[in-house]
């Protein structure tokens, strides 16, 4: 049976995107990854999941999408609409998967699970209306679904290596230490230096 799940990676920073990551596989075939809660994972062993998930979809056995909302839309338009606007564009990569792949000609109902417990208001793509395919939350679903553990690796994979590399342009702020986060040290680097073009403006900084 087929099932997909939705992660997401860097809600909470202040500097750099919003990753959100949805994967499509085969719900037996996905334990192989050994993937749990990306945030129990060291950074090798995330990396290596994520590494095998690449190399998974290239030889066509899952798909995954993740989306990157920057940080000066989410400046612009709000965290609520950055999340809504991420889970559609994975939605409509799922869709479009779920629809390539026959996957619904199983007869069986196909569930794409988002960790937490909202959709942030998020619609299924028009192509699938009438399709037996359910968005549903699950709370602490990284936790639990090891595809949704999948996808909370992805995103926090893209995450992490956006930091690293803003870091080199950036290294007043420390980004590859405190991966984007309103850590002590890194606020006040922000009070010294002022913002770099990815911190988030409208996150309020206080010491």
């Amino acid at each position: 049976m087929w099932i997909a799940g939705i992660d997401e990676a860097g809600r909470g920073c202040v500097c750099g995107g919003l990753f959100i990551a949805g994967i499509i596989a085969d719900e037996q075939s996905i334990t192989q990854f050994g993937a749990k809660d990306s945030k129990k994972m060291s950074s090798k062993q995330r990396e290596c999941v994520y590494n095998a998930l690449l190399d998974a979809q290239k030889r066509g056995k899952i798909g995954f999408y993740i989306a990157q909302i920057d940080a000066w839309d989410i400046d612009k338009y709000g965290l609520s609409w950055a999340m809504r606007s991420g889970i559609e564009e994975v939605l409509s990569y799922l869709g479009t998967y779920i629809l390539e792949q026959g996957i619904l000609m199983q007869n069986q109902p196909l569930d794409i699970v988002i960790d937490g417990n909202t959709t942030f208001g998020a619609s299924m793509p028009t192509f699938l209306a009438y399709k037996d395919v359910r968005l549903r939350t699950l709370i602490k679903g990284d936790e639990l679904m090891p595809i949704i553990s999948c996808a909370s690796i992805l995103a926090k994979v893209s995450k992490d290596n956006q930091m690293r590399t803003l870091d080199s342009l950036y290294p007043q702020y420390f980004l590859a230490k405190n991966k984007g986060y309103a850590t002590l040290e890194h606020k006040k680097q922000i009070m010294e230096y002022g913002y770099c073009p990815h911190h988030r403006k409208s996150f309020k900084i206080s010491l």
